[in-house]
C-alpha cells in the first residue's frame, strides 16, 4: 500500500475512533456502516448496495457483515475494513 493511502487511513480512523474503549486498537472494533463507508471512500448507499445485492465494491466483493441491528443498521469488523483497504 501507498505511504499515502496507509497515512490517509490512520488519520480517517484516529479521527472517528473513540468509541469501544475496549478495544486495543482502532481496527479491533466493530465499525458503523457511515464509519466503514469513510473508511473505504464510498457513499453509504453504495455500501449498504454492494452488501445487500452482492455488487462488488471498488473492483472487490463487499466486505462481510459482523451484524445487523434490529433496526437494520450494519456494523463490520475493523480488522476485516482494514484488510479491504489495504488490498
Amino acid at each position: 500500500m501507498a505511504k499515502g493511502k496507509a497515512a490517509r487511513t490512520e488519520c480517517v480512523a484516529q479521527s472517528i475512533g473513540g468509541r469501544n474503549n475496549s478495544a486495543t486498537s482502532f481496527w479491533d472494533r466493530i465499525l458503523t456502516v457511515e464509519e466503514t463507508a469513510t473508511l473505504i471512500g464510498v457513499r453509504i448507499s453504495e455500501l449498504k448496495d454492494a452488501v445487500r445485492y452482492q455488487k462488488l465494491l471498488k473492483g472487490k466483493a463487499a466486505p462481510e457483515v459482523h451484524s445487523v441491528s434490529g433496526t437494520g443498521k450494519l456494523f463490520f469488523v475493523g480488522r476485516s475494513i482494514k484488510s479491504f483497504i489495504e488490498d
